[in-house]
């Protein structure tokens, strides 16, 4: 059927760029444009031009995805290579500018078909594009500021390898216990060189420099032609391959007493985390504060010829941080004190430390949003000031399901009223499994600038920055299944009382228990389990 003049001056016309940018379809266009580059270029019509804005971004995105689906935690474990930090910035300002110029681009095609068709004024585009791109790049650079922050953080609060505290005990130097047969076994196997240059043991070997040169052996012989040195790579060790050496990470956990109106800090918790790399299995074990006679460290034995320390356990961190100059590499010479000491009583070489105080923990619980926990019997103290500028305060947590602030959970922990310290203890091992297990990676990442802020300057460690992708990387593959909480306590533990009515640690016991809960050779009562403690999981 042909159409006529009149049928065809009736068909409406086809719109121009200029219609398309017309009223609503323009806001929708830059809108679009800035959830995702070139989605707006598509909806007014240029889609070969969006088509090829939006497939970059696109592909990086899916390249990102599949990587971090790879990894454990989904590559959580990346925000903790300097490397990767430092490509995390330059691809957030790359991808700002980009998403900005998409943008721009856009409003100069709006303009530019606006003044061909003389429609409109510029100044509504020129006011909302501006408002947009502000849009665009304002989240690019509180992006860069908090990766800026988090850069800072773990260079000020994790050493560098070289940095470092002093290194544990080899297995060789601790005393002998009720389980040699093991320790020598691994001891064996480890340093028995392999042929590889590569192997993971290299880092047990002497350097280079302390072995004789092979042009000396042979010239030794008259007459003898020195062959040309070969350069053999050497690879460099890992900085947390000194701690796999045995299999296992042990990082020693100390909170101190320290606080507003107190001369001096004391071990106020002392909690020895343990996990064997291989089967996963691990424990939170608890040390009494009060016990007496632990082996001396060997920087200390001059003071004490007889080997073992007279005081309490607590006061032994006292003594290390009075006595800082025998630890000269400690970033806690407390610790560090406390550690020595500790790895000749368990029988496994300690390799890191972690101190907080009290005004530490109220703040790292509080930018966690609390704790829930479930309180088997009601607790009433009264809670020295954590902070300066507080004053005492009296607590009454009921028994039930309770969430905790900052200050009530250290009312939790460290209250002893109408109770003892190795009640107490039990109630610490609770709420750090419980703080465990509540902080996820969502909470921590939702949270993660309140937590700098608690941490940067509460917490002293000598974990170096080079070994945290691979301990979070073991920490993520930890089941609370697999895990134990233990507490050092009488009777069981005990091999006898020093005057004053205090404990002495029954050595072969607790390197028993300790090797049991890593091995698994034993089934844990259920009230140790992490799982099925007091701490509660949602």
């Amino acid at each position: 059927m042909l159409l006529d003049d009149a049928d065809l001056g009736r068909r409406p016309p086809r719109k121009s760029a200029v219609q398309a940018f017309a009223g609503w379809r323009a806001t929708v266009a830059l809108v679009t444009s800035v959830l995702w580059p070139g989605a707006g270029h598509w909806i007014v019509g240029r889609r070969w031009r969006g088509l090829a804005l939006a497939v970059p971004p696109a592909l990086v995105l899916a390249f990102l995805l599949w990587q971090a689906s790879q990894l454990p935690g989904w590559g959580a474990t990346w925000l903790l290579r300097p490397r990767v930090l430092r490509g995390f910035v330059i691809g957030n300002i790359v991808l700002g500018s980009y998403r900005a110029v998409a943008l721009l681009d856009l409003v100069r095609i709006a303009l530019l078909e606006r003044s061909r068709s003389g429609a409109g004024k510029h100044r509504p585009y020129l006011v909302l594009a501006a408002l947009l791109v502000g849009s665009v790049v304002a989240p690019h650079g509180a992006a860069g500021l908090v990766l800026a922050r988090w850069s800072h953080f773990l260079d000020t609060t994790f050493p560098a390898a070289a940095e470092s505290s002093i290194q544990p005990l080899p297995v060789a130097a601790l005393p002998a216990g009720p389980r040699d047969s093991t320790f020598a076994s691994a001891q064996t196997t480890l340093i028995v060189p392999t042929p590889s240059p590569f192997s993971t043991q290299a880092a047990l070997l002497p350097p280079n420099r302390e072995l004789p040169p092979a042009q000396q052996r042979i010239a030794s012989t008259p007459g003898a032609e020195v062959p040309p040195a070969i350069s053999v790579p050497q690879r460099t060790p890992s900085a947390i391959e000194p701690a796999l050496a045995d299999g296992r990470i042990v990082v020693l956990l100390v909170g101190t007493d320290a606080g507003p109106g107190r001369w001096s800090a004391r071990a106020d918790t002392i909690i020895i985390a343990a996990l064997d790399v291989e089967s996963g299995r691990g424990g939170l074990f608890g040390v009494p504060r009060n016990l007496v006679g632990l082996p001396i460290p060997r920087e200390l034995a001059d003071l004490y010829p007889d080997g073992s320390w007279p005081g309490l356990a607590n006061a032994l961190y006292t003594l290390g941080s009075q006595r800082a100059e025998r630890f000269p590499n400690a970033v806690d010479p407390g610790a560090a004190a406390l550690a020595r000491s500790l790895e000749q009583l368990i029988g496994i070489p300690i390799d890191y430390s972690v101190v907080v105080d009290m005004g530490g923990f109220v703040r790292v619980v509080d930018a966690l949003g609390g704790v829930t926990i479930d309180v088997p019997r009601p607790v009433s103290t009264w809670l020295s000031p954590p902070l300066s500028g507080e004053d005492w305060v009296y607590y009454e947590i009921p028994a039930g399901r309770q969430h905790l602030d900052g200050h009530a959970a250290l009312a939790y922990a460290r209250s002893r009223t109408g109770t003892s310290d190795y009640d107490r203890m039990q109630r610490q091992r609770c709420l750090l499994g419980a703080l465990w297990r509540q902080a996820d990676w969502p909470t921590v990442l939702f949270r993660l600038p309140q937590l700098l802020a608690a941490v940067e300057g509460a917490v002293r460690t000598d974990i170096p920055r080079e070994a945290l992708p691979q301990l979070a990387r073991i920490a993520l593959g930890v089941r609370a299944e697999a895990i134990v909480t233990l507490g050092f306590t009488p009777p069981r533990y005990v091999a006898g009382w020093a005057p004053g009515g205090y404990p002495i640690p029954d050595r072969d016991r607790i390197r028993n228990a300790i090797e049991d809960a890593l091995a698994g050779s034993v089934e844990p009562e259920p009230e140790t389990r992490l799982a099925s403690s007091c701490s509660w999981s949602p």
